[in-house]
């Protein structure tokens, strides 16, 4: 991970915390499709930090969107905290 960009770093670190708890990505999945199966389980209740997430990866990686990495980091600290407890 050390020798990516900044927010591909960061959105794969959050699919690691996310898969750590349980909700892996398959391979086959768009970064959308992903954050869209995670809105539709009832027992995740990160739905919307996983969105925000994605929103600014697909924005950075195909619309060349300067994402606020300081509130990306923000919100990925929310999914370590709630992995923690």
């Amino acid at each position: 991970l050390g020798q990516l960009a900044p927010m591909e770093k960061l959105y794969q670190q959050m699919l690691q915390r996310l898969a750590q708890q349980g909700y892996a990505k398959s391979a086959s999945q768009t970064p959308f499709e992903y954050a869209k199966g995670l809105r539709r389980d009832l027992n995740f209740p990160h739905a919307q930090v996983v969105d925000t997430i994605t929103q600014a990866y697909v924005g950075w990686r195909y619309g060349q969107r300067s994402p606020s990495l300081q509130q990306l980091r923000s919100d990925l600290q929310q999914l370590t905290r709630a992995s923690s407890r």
